[in-house]
């Protein structure tokens, strides 16, 4: 008899101890699950602005094509001109256009690197 209540309290022992490490366990899983789901939002979020970047670089793309195509226009108009005082008004024009035709040839080569 005396045999069996230390095996019983051997039992008691190893079952108090199995619903520790179950309620460690649980906890530790409600702890990851909620960390899942964070990083997921995170996810959701950073593909929310990529796609938005996208876009705009679509959009400034479309814009940097219609500005060569002025600046090709403008070349071919300056190269058809006589040497008149128009010809300083298209050559300014001509540096704008170049420099922001620079400006947004930087602006694809970084977006590409983001993806």
């Amino acid at each position: 008899m005396q045999q069996l209540d230390i095996i019983f309290k051997d039992m008691r022992s190893e079952i108090k101890t199995l619903r520790l490490v179950v309620e460690s366990l649980d906890a530790k899983h409600v702890e990851l699950v909620s960390e899942i789901n964070s990083c997921k939002e995170c996810h959701n979020s950073n593909q929310a602005h990529l796609n938005r970047l996208k876009g705009e670089l679509e959009e400034t793309l479309a814009d940097l094509e219609t500005s060569r195509r002025k600046l090709a226009a403008m070349r071919n108009q300056k190269d058809g001109r006589s040497m008149s005082g128009s010809r300083d008004a298209i050559s300014k024009e001509n540096k704008e256009l170049e420099a922001a035709l620079e400006e947004a040839k930087v602006l694809p080569g970084f977006i590409f690197y983001i993806n």
